[in-house]
């Protein structure tokens, strides 16, 4: 059969049209997920922030340490969901809080470290 030069060329552009295509989607599914776990990431790292600034206006005896608690996370663009605290065999009180950050939520919790005579927080 008589085939006209240069046919084959036109398939060949197509395929790398749909190679570079299907490339393009998996690396924007890809940024997505790495976008989710950026945000959970953020969202952990203010519940620490919370939890460890609870306890130490906890420590300090102010009252105010589940406020405090939501203002740092607010500061940081998350919503205080819970902050609950109990008392530890140390005699500190141990603070768990719950942050959300659209969707996402993350708990923390913190408790002071008792500290011996030596100044040091180990035995």
């Amino acid at each position: 059969m008589f085939r006209r030069p240069g046919s084959d060329r036109g398939s060949v552009v197509w395929w790398a049209v749909a190679v570079v295509g299907c490339a393009l989607v998996m690396l924007s599914g890809l940024v997505l997920v790495a976008q989710g776990s950026v945000r959970a990431a953020q969202a952990q790292a203010v519940a620490d922030l919370a939890a460890l600034a609870a306890v130490g206006v906890d420590e300090s005896g102010s009252p105010s340490a589940g406020a405090m608690a939501e203002v740092i996370s607010a500061r940081n663009g998350c919503s205080l969901t819970s902050a609950n605290s109990q008392p530890t065999v140390s005699g500190g009180r141990r603070w768990r809080v719950r942050v959300a950050k659209g969707p996402i939520e993350a708990t923390a919790a913190a408790e002071p470290e008792p500290v011996h005579a030596s100044g040091s927080t180990s035995p």
